[in-house]
């Protein structure tokens, strides 16, 4: 443990200790905050250091945050913890294919246009970005403010700027159709919320993040929900077989089981302690914005330095 001296924080300092004595420091991203032996205090502290500057970014995409006149983020939703958290998670979706474009990114656009990885060129890839169908960021630009619609089937879709300046989207290689995702994190409901629309052709990939409290990944939920189905002649083999090449959990698509779970862990803390949370974790989320947004690449709007502030009342 050590004492940040600007803000006052206790902050763990995970160590490996050598023989010779040595001190190595060990970053929080490398250390498991979830892992029981830790108190809550010190679980929220390594979730800060490790989520705080990320969140600003998704909560803004998401519409769960917002500048005050003062130039400060604050998050703030009326939204139950389910929908607050898928809304971020597809934010978390689109900014993973962005910084990831070579690995997530490659594998989440062969994924959602039905093409194998390996046929994805890296001139291909370089055209697209990835976006989030909600960004009201999409409508600072003429050429992309058609893309902002709420109420599209798709959650986050990959388009790019044709030799005419128009925005157009990925579509699925073989048949033109326009491509996209559905982003879900939920722990419970799947035949209706996943495996019914899927069936239905209402969804055609369907990306599944969270684990149910007894451990269970919602994907595996999902493949057992399918299997019965198959088994009583409810579906064919051949509807079994497209689901499941349609429906994918993090880790094949390069994202990291580990990491989602923390996250996870993490908005949930915001969203149930919000206002009312341990001043500590507070003054580490509280940063003041400096700077103004910059546009990153394809419109997108992101901000120069992360910050974010919780309002000071209950997050409900």
């Amino acid at each position: 443990m050590h004492e940040n001296t600007s803000s006052g924080l206790i902050m763990p300092t995970p160590i490996l200790q050598l023989p010779m004595q040595a001190l190595i420091k060990v970053p929080a991203a490398a250390v498991n905050a979830l892992h029981p032996s830790f108190s809550e205090e010190d679980r929220q502290q390594l979730l800060t250091m490790q989520y705080r500057s990320v969140t600003y970014q998704d909560a803004m995409v998401s519409g769960n945050a917002f500048l005050d006149a003062n130039g400060v983020l604050l998050m703030h939703t009326t939204r139950p913890e389910a929908s607050f958290k898928g809304m971020v998670f597809e934010a978390y979706l689109a900014r993973m294919c962005r910084d990831y474009s070579a690995t997530i990114g490659r594998k989440v656009f062969a994924w959602c246009t039905e093409r194998q990885p390996g046929r994805v060129s890296d001139s291909l890839l370089n055209q697209y970005t990835a976006f989030v169908t909600a960004d009201k960021s999409l409508m600072n630009q003429v050429s992309t403010a058609w893309l902002y619609n709420t109420a599209s089937p798709f959650d986050v879709q990959f388009y790019r700027i044709n030799e005419n300046g128009d925005a157009e989207l990925a579509t699925l290689v073989k048949s033109g159709t326009t491509a996209g995702i559905q982003v879900k994190a939920i722990t419970g409901n799947e035949r209706s919320e996943i495996i019914d629309l899927m069936l239905q052709n209402r969804y055609r990939h369907v990306l599944t993040l969270l684990r149910h409290s007894s451990g269970e990944h919602s994907h595996d939920v999902c493949m057992r929900i399918l299997a019965a189905l198959q088994r009583s002649g409810e579906i064919t083999g051949d509807d079994y077989r497209s689901v499941v090449t349609r429906l994918a959990h993090p880790d094949q698509l390069g994202l990291d089981q580990y990491d989602v779970d923390q996250y996870s862990y993490y908005l949930s803390m915001l969203h149930r302690s919000g206002g009312n949370m341990d001043q500590n974790v507070v003054e580490a989320i509280t940063l003041e914005v400096t700077d103004n947004l910059i546009q990153s690449q394809g419109g997108i709007l992101l901000p120069v330095q992360q910050s974010l502030a919780l309002q000071s009342q209950q997050l409900h």
